[in-house]
């Protein structure tokens, strides 16, 4: 996990999806896919080592009112493209419906996520949501299952986020 994990300041759960190994054999490419929490309490420190890593694209999975409520503030050098859109978020669903209302919630962005990720030129890609484990985690889940990793290794990589996430408000208008 040291590798995996990049530690931040002001992210707890920011890691690279690099070194998994699928049934053929071949291994996820390290410095291409990284997934994380909300980066709005990132230090200039952090930002650094954040430039250091190439991202070029950011999947970012909140809605407007987490992105309002923590605002990245990506430095303009970066040069980052963003996918994102806006959708109203009920939790409660999770509890009766389950995790697959995320893929129906995030449909569009998930197709764009896996469009960019397709082309061979696309600099390293960034997916987060607030927590970086249910939305972030359902997103690196799937890519990882196209990829053919086994199963057991993506829950041990969705189970991380239970160990290195920090505890964030999910929901900005219970804030108020």
């Amino acid at each position: 996990m040291a590798k995996r994990h990049i530690p931040l300041e002001g992210a707890a759960n920011f890691r690279d999806l690099g070194g998994y190994q699928n049934a053929a054999g071949q291994t996820t490419r390290w410095g291409r896919v990284f997934r994380s929490d909300h980066l709005a309490e990132l230090a200039p420190t952090d930002w650094q080592r954040v430039a250091e890593l190439g991202i070029g694209v950011v999947a970012d999975m909140r809605t407007d009112d987490e992105r309002d409520y923590w605002p990245s503030r990506w430095p303009r050098e970066l040069n980052v493209e963003f996918l994102m859109r806006d959708y109203e978020m009920d939790l409660s669903l999770l509890d009766s419906v389950g995790y697959h209302i995320l893929a129906y919630q995030q449909v569009e962005l998930l197709r764009q996520f896996f469009t960019t990720l397709a082309h061979p030129e696309t600099p390293a890609v960034l997916v987060h949501c607030t927590a970086g484990q249910d939305r972030t985690g359902f997103a690196c889940a799937l890519l990882l299952t196209v990829l053919d990793v086994p199963f057991e290794t993506i829950l041990e990589d969705y189970s991380l986020s239970h160990h290195l996430r920090r505890d964030v408000l999910i929901d900005p208008a219970k804030a108020e």
